[in-house]
């Protein structure tokens, strides 16, 4: 996963993370039962300019809490996650897939989730070339 191999979040294959996980990541909705975590969703597959070089839309979703590294939200792990991914050119991902650019084209506000944990969910649009 490319977040975890540029320091920020834990990544594990099977989903499944040991209780002391600090930042896990998961493909798709954070557990509910995690206090911390990176959730990635993909919500949007538009082909509408070029077929070939798709725009994906990921919503990535920080829960933590407002404190300093590591599961802090505010200025840590989201602000990290634009350093590693924002502007980024002609990187690939583990799954093999080629991202022309990714820019982050919403930034939301930290908000506290009905259980009162901190949230955020900025997203990303992720140009890519499946076939490059």
């Amino acid at each position: 996963m490319h977040l975890a191999a540029n320091g920020v979040g834990e990544w594990s294959e099977t989903g499944v993370y040991p209780k002391n996980a600090i930042m896990p990541i998961y493909v798709g909705i954070i557990h509910d039962k995690a206090d911390t975590g990176i959730g990635l969703q993909v919500y949007s597959d538009d082909r509408s300019r070029d077929d070939a070089s798709p725009d994906i839309r990921v919503q990535v979703r920080i829960r933590g809490d407002q404190s300093a590294l590591p599961a802090g939200i505010g200025p840590t792990t989201a602000d990290r996650i634009f350093t590693i991914l924002h502007d980024q050119q002609h990187l690939t991902l583990n799954n093999h897939t080629a991202v022309l650019l990714c820019r982050r084209h919403l930034r939301a506000p930290e908000e506290r989730d009905d259980t009162g944990r901190w949230t955020r969910a900025d997203s990303y649009t992720f140009t890519t070339n499946p076939g490059g």
